[in-house]
């Protein structure tokens, strides 16, 4: 009877452990969720135009934000009012991190990358599976929108203010 007794009470031991253990991974599994959903980039929303861009050249980048939880960027280059360029940019949540997606005109299908690192008003976002650019880095300072495109031993950098419309 002692052995039943004692086989029992370890037999609830064990499934109130178990119990404890699953419910301590799902609060971390909503922590983690949670904490992905509060970073927030809204300060890329507007129009941007490239202050050191070559003479007879104006590049832009413009920002919106569609819904919660995604961010759409269009990048462009104009020369005599004609488009030389452009690219597509999504910035999109999953369920373990942040992605910015990159596509061009001549690309078959966007590019990705994973956030790296963020900061209220800083955030980097790597593929390490392409040589250039393996690293895209924005930064907010002020007024001016700073961004950088890396790989390698190679870095550009870019400076944006908004455009009032």
């Amino acid at each position: 009877m002692r052995k039943s007794k004692a086989i029992i009470v370890l037999l609830f031991m064990q499934i109130s452990c178990n119990t404890t253990t699953q419910k301590s991974d799902a609060d971390n599994t909503i922590k983690e969720v949670e904490s992905l959903a509060q970073k927030n980039f809204d300060w890329l929303l507007g129009k941007w135009e490239q202050t050191d861009e070559d003479p007879g050249k104006e590049t832009f980048e413009e920002w919106s934000k569609p819904n919660d939880s995604e961010y759409r960027g269009f990048g462009y280059t104009l020369q005599k009012g004609d488009t030389i360029w452009q690219e597509e940019m999504l910035l999109i949540p999953s369920a373990e991190n942040w992605f910015l997606k990159i596509k061009s005109p001549d690309d078959p299908e966007a590019v990705t990358f994973t956030l790296k690192e963020y900061s209220p008003y800083t955030f980097s976002f790597e593929n390490a599976e392409v040589s250039f650019p393996n690293l895209i880095t924005y930064r907010k300072q002020g007024e001016i929108l700073q961004a950088a495109v890396s790989g390698g031993d190679t870095e550009i950098r870019f400076a944006f203010r908004p455009v009032k419309e």
